[in-house]
């Protein structure tokens, strides 16, 4: 592209000797990289994909989307769509995109790849890869299943208990490459803890327990562990969900004041016993001694 610059006045004189300079625009450098995919798996089994995207330059609003064939169903989309946006890119930055799949009930070899497109309508595709689906039980025993086993409930303060179990597709308890790395989703969907190894311990072929220690002031309601297993280079995830009630309240001393009729005066202690602030909901009932009528 060229451009210069010119200049007249109120009575039509023109100048327009400057000289014309060059720019250019071109494409902004990127590269679609490091695709993790299991190469094989039985129908209908959720599998794990990751991409990267490895930014030369400078990349505004960039989504990803995992263009598979038909047949495939996406889980999880609020969290994993198939079109996410992953944000701008610094240079030389790197970032990457995670979607869990449904493979199909139809046994066969299936292609797929990674778009990246920025707002620009630059476009990114990563070379195809093949994912074969198939219930030869051959492969199986390179199948991996992840399973975690959690409290269901537990009070803040108190330790939080979990078991992470690994299992191929024969059903044999099987060992990950290392420890799984566990992570703590609040109910505000923030992670709390993690990715970590940090309390996790191998307790036999296949069988993992993970032990945190919660805080009095952890916040109460419907909480997620999240377990990724990598086993023979490949990542495997299960995520389970729990809960985290708030300490007691202790309700005591309860003393009459005033016992007349139409003065009642009543009085009560309530005491948080937890360690976050809570608000508490208090419902008198007052029962006639001669009726017992509430």
């Amino acid at each position: 592209w060229y451009y210069k610059v010119f200049a007249n006045d109120s009575n039509g004189n023109l100048n327009n000797t400057a000289s014309w300079h060059s720019f250019i625009v071109s494409k902004p450098d990127a590269t679609p990289d490091n695709e993790i995919y299991p190469t094989s798996a039985s129908p209908l089994t959720l599998i794990r994909i990751t991409a990267e995207l490895d930014a030369t330059d400078l990349l505004k609003s960039v989504n990803a989307t995992l263009n598979m064939p038909s047949g495939f169903s996406f889980a999880n989309t609020d969290a994993f769509p198939q079109n996410q946006s992953i944000g701008n890119f610094s240079a030389f930055e790197t970032k990457t995109a995670e979607w869990h799949v449904f493979t199909p009930i139809v046994e066969s070899v299936y292609t797929f790849n990674v778009t990246w497109i920025d707002t620009y309508e630059n476009t990114w595709t990563g070379s195809d890869k093949n994912i074969e689906v198939s219930y030869d039980i051959t492969n199986l025993s390179n199948s991996t299943f992840v399973n975690v086993i959690c409290a269901v409930e537990i009070e803040a303060g108190n330790d939080f208990t979990a078991e992470i179990i690994i299992r191929d597709g024969l059903g044999n308890y099987v060992n990950a490459d290392s420890a799984p790395e566990i992570s703590l989703i609040d109910p505000l969907g923030d992670v709390s803890v993690g990715p970590t190894t940090a309390g996790v311990v191998n307790i036999g072929t296949g069988r993992y327990s993970y032990t945190k220690s919660t805080a009095a002031s952890w916040m109460g309601g419907s909480w997620q562990i999240f377990a990724d297993v990598t086993r023979n280079g490949y990542s495997f995830t299960d995520r389970e969900f729990f809960k985290i009630t708030s300490g007691p309240f202790d309700v005591r001393d309860i003393s009459i004041i005033d016992n007349v009729v139409s003065t009642l005066i009543i009085s009560v202690v309530l005491e948080n016993q937890g360690g976050a602030t809570k608000d508490m909901y208090v419902e008198w009932g007052l029962t006639r001694v001669d009726t017992n009528g509430l």
